[in-house]
């Protein structure tokens, strides 16, 4: 037999069926995981609630009948019996829903959290493609710049002249070898002989007198 709100809400109490018609959508959609958890508790203790009364009820007719009570009686707790599981059917249904909505949202978030990981997988991928690709033309012959800082070791070195080539070693030493040679021509040249002055002779002793001897007369 299908259930009514009608009929739910004449038999049920207010919080109850307050508490039935939450459970259907878009009511439930909107509660959140903590509100879920506690309408699922609730729906649990009314629902043995109602199903400890029924054992109990029809445990009652059952003695009744057997005494051979009055017809009156019995069909009062019938009655009662048929509210008692009319409520407990409908707190099962109702702690069914509230438990597959919160389900879903659990699959849901875990969906959510796989998606997210993926992304962020693929993301990192994404990113280290690049550098792949970089250290490849490392090897294949590109090197990369060196980052060392420079010292000052490397610095002084950096600023002395450069060692000087064999060639211009060797055009220093022939150069050398020949301002040698030049040098030693100088000191092996002889000597020019200075001509001796002619010792006077005697004619010209007498030729300077007499030019003396006219000079005074």
């Amino acid at each position: 037999m299908p259930l009514r709100r009608g009929t739910a809400q004449k038999i049920l109490s207010e919080p109850e069926f307050k508490l039935v018609d939450e459970s259907f959508t878009p009511a439930v959609n909107a509660l959140s995981e903590k509100a879920l958890g506690q309408r699922i508790e609730r729906s649990r203790k009314l629902r043995d609630k109602y199903q400890a009364l029924a054992e109990r009820q029809q445990a009652k007719i059952g003695t009744a009948t057997s005494k051979g009570g009055k017809a009156g009686g019995q069909a009062a707790a019938k009655s009662q019996l048929k509210d008692t599981l009319y409520k407990h059917r409908m707190l099962s249904e109702t702690l069914a829903r509230f438990e597959k909505t919160s389900n879903a949202n659990a699959k849901g978030s875990v969906d959510k959290v796989k998606v997210a990981a993926v992304k962020k997988t693929s993301t990192k991928k994404a990113v280290k493609a690049p550098a792949g690709k970089a250290v490849k033309s490392t090897r294949s012959g590109v090197r990369a710049a060196s980052t060392k800082p420079v010292t000052k070791s490397s610095a002084s070195t950096a600023n002395r002249p450069g060692k000087k080539s064999n060639a211009t070693l060797s055009q220093g030493t022939a150069a050398k070898k020949v301002a040698t040679k030049k040098s030693a021509a100088k000191k092996a040249a002889p000597v020019k002989a200075v001509p001796k002055k002619a010792p006077r002779t005697r004619a010209n002793k007498s030729s300077t007198a007499q030019r003396r001897n006219a000079t005074t007369s």
